[in-house]
């Protein structure tokens, strides 16, 4: 999946996290209102930073997935053209020549 399938979703999740709280399911009998409880504002930062470090978190583990495999892939080009190789230039390659 792409980036942008995961920013959309996690939006959307968002949306619909904001949308429940804000408009709550109200019994059809009760003449009265509930009190409505607002969370203390470090609770909200607290949680606020919480989510944007799973975000973070989720989006550094697909990131390691999808280029873990594009190195597994260069790995294995490399191994195939070094059997492919004659084996002449393999003893040129190998030659360091530092200068101190």
């Amino acid at each position: 999946m792409s980036l942008r399938t995961y920013v959309l979703a996690g939006t959307l999740l968002a949306l619909s996290v904001c949308q429940a709280q804000s408009g709550g399911v109200r019994e059809a009998g009760s003449s009265t209102n509930p009190p409505k409880t607002r969370l203390q504002p470090w609770l909200i930062g607290l949680a606020a930073v919480v989510g944007f470090l799973f975000i973070v978190f989720v989006v550094l583990i697909a990131k390691r997935l999808i280029s873990g495999r594009e190195e597994d892939e260069e790995k294995q080009d490399l191994e195939n053209a070094k059997k492919q190789d004659d084996g002449s230039s393999d003893e040129e390659g190998d030659v360091k020549q530092t200068v101190l």
